[in-house]
């Protein structure tokens, strides 16, 4: 009898367990078994995303954190900045690169000087010998000049240690001499196509002396060129008693319609005196 009781109540016991609400072990249904963690380590770094793992990999058969995919923005190291590529010039065409102006030296423009005042021109240094006794003029390269209307003795020579004998162009009119002195030294002296002289009168001819004047060429070269002449001009005309004076000197006188040296017929006391080293 007793065994049929306790029979009965393990059956009843049984059913009860049967009937019970299935939401009583939802929680423990939920909540998955807890994985081994020492199978699920990862073989390679530990910050590489799953996706980049072996297939035989346990880490990749469990999604992994967006964290440990990439590094956030407050930890991630800034991108190193790419070097710009350096760019080698290309060299410049010889004259491409600017130059450095060069300083020019300023020409001495002066031809000439009177005790040591220098002059642009020989005209600007006969005028101011015009006010000057016995003044010499000292050239120092070539020259021209309008003209010479001589009131004072004067002296032209060339200036020591020049390489060649300066030329004086006489461009306008020749000489016209008033009872004075007129002395070229160590110059070349070149008249061409001039027949009359500054003074208005004496417009007939190159050179024209008045009584007593004198020309001496010392160591120089005079040529006098009537081409181009149109008033059938003389070359040298002599007044009186005038003195025409050629020391180691040249003068060339050529193509004038006229004469070449010519003086007053009642003047005897002009003479022309070449003289030479040595004779």
């Amino acid at each position: 009898m007793k065994g049929k009781r306790w029979l009965a109540g393990a059956v009843a016991a049984a059913m009860l367990l049967s009937v019970a609400p299935v939401y009583a072990f939802a929680d423990q249904l939920d909540e998955p078994a807890a994985a081994d963690e020492s199978a699920l380590e990862c073989t390679k770094a530990a910050d590489c995303p799953a996706q980049e793992h072996e297939l035989d990999c346990p880490a990749a058969q469990v999604p992994q954190p967006e964290a440990n995919a990439a590094l956030t923005e407050e930890n991630a190291e800034p991108d190193a900045p790419t070097p710009e590529a350096e760019t080698t010039p290309e060299p410049e065409e010889p004259g491409d690169a600017e130059q450095p102006d060069e300083e020019t030296p300023e020409e001495n423009k002066s031809v000439c000087f009177i005790n040591g005042k220098e002059y642009d021109t020989l005209d600007e240094a006969i005028e101011a010998a015009a006010k000057i006794d016995d003044a010499t003029i000292v050239i120092t390269a070539d020259c021209k000049t309008d003209g010479i209307n001589l009131k004072k003795n004067l002296t032209i020579r060339a200036a020591e240690g020049l390489e060649k004998k300066p030329v004086i162009l006489f461009e306008n009119d020749g000489i016209a001499m008033w009872d004075k002195t007129l002395t070229f030294e160590g110059c070349g002296i070149q008249m061409k196509g001039i027949g009359s002289t500054p003074y208005v009168e004496w417009s007939w001819m190159a050179i024209c002396a008045s009584a007593g004047a004198v020309l001496n060429l010392n160591n120089s070269t005079m040529t006098m060129d009537g081409t181009g002449t149109t008033n059938s001009p003389h070359a040298i005309y002599f007044c009186n008693n005038n003195k025409l004076n050629l020391t180691n000197s040249t003068l060339e006188i050529k193509n004038y319609a006229n004469d070449a040296l010519e003086w007053n017929a009642v003047d005897y006391d002009s003479l022309v005196r070449i003289e030479r080293d040595g004779e």
